[in-house]
């Protein structure tokens, strides 16, 4: 999954823009060829070419518009790993991640019954534009959901050529920085631990999404 920075989204405005303007430039060649030579001029055997290339384009713009409002969607998500003895604080940061608007994503409010968890977590990964993991108050090793959780978000969420980065490890309090796992240790964790730690999450949100 390709997740967009702002300079690429602008980029591809700048391409829909152009793309608009050439599907106008053809209508107006094709409304000049009609009005000036009639329907039987010589120019008129281009009229099906340009029509065909017109609908080509408007094809692309719509595919274009597309992709930006499905990729607006996606780069909202932020998924939420954790253990699940720390529900209580993993629902009290989704609930910090709504209201910065954006649309956290956790187990127990998304996997239905019946439906296969490994299935639907790798899906929400796929689909997250940034991830969260709460350092887990047990030994990591004894959660193996989480560990896949780790490995997936580590693979799949990638940083976009900026200093931030996309996941933000979670501590429970400052003691368990040394705990951080050693693919996440070189990446700066916030504390819940911290008077200010809503505030801080909404800036580090903002600015992994930027």
């Amino acid at each position: 999954m390709k997740f967009w920075s702002e300079r690429s989204s602008a980029r591809r405005w700048f391409l829909l823009i152009a793309l608009a303007l050439f599907s106008a430039l053809v209508v107006l060649v094709v409304l000049t060829a009609v009005f000036r030579l009639g329907p039987d001029g010589a120019t008129s055997e281009y009229i099906p070419a340009l029509v065909s290339v017109f609908a080509a384009v408007t094809g692309v713009v719509i595919g274009i518009l597309r992709e930006s409002v499905s990729d607006r969607k996606l780069r909202k998500q932020v998924f939420i790993a954790y253990a699940h003895e720390d529900r209580q604080v993993a629902e009290s940061i989704a609930a910090t991640v709504r209201s910065a608007g954006y649309s956290p994503w956790l187990d127990v409010e998304q996997v239905l019954p019946g439906e296969n968890i490994e299935a639907s977590l790798e899906r929400a990964i796929r689909s997250s534009g940034a991830a969260i993991f709460i350092v887990p108050s047990g030994p990591l090793a004894q959660s193996s959901y989480l560990q896949r959780e780790l490995f997936e978000i580590t693979q799949r969420i990638r940083p976009l050529g900026r200093d931030v980065q996309p996941i933000l490890p979670i501590v429970q309090s400052e003691g368990q920085v040394k705990n951080l796992p050693a693919n996440l240790s070189g990446i700066s964790a916030l504390s819940v631990g911290d008077a200010a730690w809503e505030s801080r999450l909404t800036d580090a949100l903002r600015r992994a999404f930027a």
